[in-house]
């Protein structure tokens, strides 16, 4: 928590600094994401501008890392993410912009290499409504895929996960393998959900 909360401070000084509790295991913050609110695709549930760059900043930077030639990255709930050699995309969705993998999240050891991935970016559908969009049958099942990210997560490896429910409130919990390291609080702008990025770290 220390590393990542010290890395971003010192790349972004004039923005509110993310803090560390006293013993410092947890970091936390808010993030303010401005005036750059519109969704640059077609597609529903695009990421807010500028915070895969956060995100990034926080582990020293965007990873070029493979391992027998699979990115070490994953993106989870990757949607319009665009294709690139640098991150390993995962979804359900089966149309142009299908991912690297498709399937279903709650599979992931079935279907990625264990142990692999140094980090993951996940996005999930936030709502019922949100997964009715994306064609999805029903809402995902956060803890099912909360144990699946332990599998296939590196010891030592972040997990980042965006949503608008904390998970001691929704009463999911968190695996052995995890430890929460950080909540920030999002706030993109009017007439826009809040949301919480809540980060993890892989301990056993």
């Amino acid at each position: 928590a220390k590393m990542l909360c010290n890395a971003y401070n010192t790349a972004f000084p004039n923005r509110p600094r993310l803090c560390l509790s006293r013993d410092s295991q947890l970091l936390y913050g808010t993030w303010v994401i401005g005036n750059d609110y519109r969704n640059k695709t077609r597609f529903h549930g695009a990421y807010p501008a500028g915070l895969l760059d956060r995100y990034s900043t926080m582990l020293g930077g965007p990873s070029t890392e493979t391992n027998s030639g699979v990115p070490t990255v994953l993106h989870l709930f990757s949607g319009s993410l665009p294709r690139s050699d640098r991150y390993l995309r995962f979804d359900c969705r089966t149309d142009e912009n299908r991912a690297a993998v498709c399937g279903d999240a709650t599979q992931l050891s079935q279907l990625l290499l264990p142990d692999h991935f140094s980090v993951i970016y996940a996005d999930p559908p936030y709502s019922a409504d949100d997964a009715a969009i994306y064609g999805n049958e029903s809402l995902v099942d956060r803890g099912a895929v909360l144990r699946e990210c332990a599998l296939v997560l590196r010891l030592g490896g972040t997990l980042f996960w965006l949503d608008c429910v904390s998970w001691q409130g929704a009463g999911v919990p968190i695996p052995n393998a995890l430890q929460l390291i950080g909540i920030i609080a999002l706030s993109r702008s009017t007439n826009h959900r809040f949301r919480l990025v809540s980060v993890f770290s892989r301990v056993h």
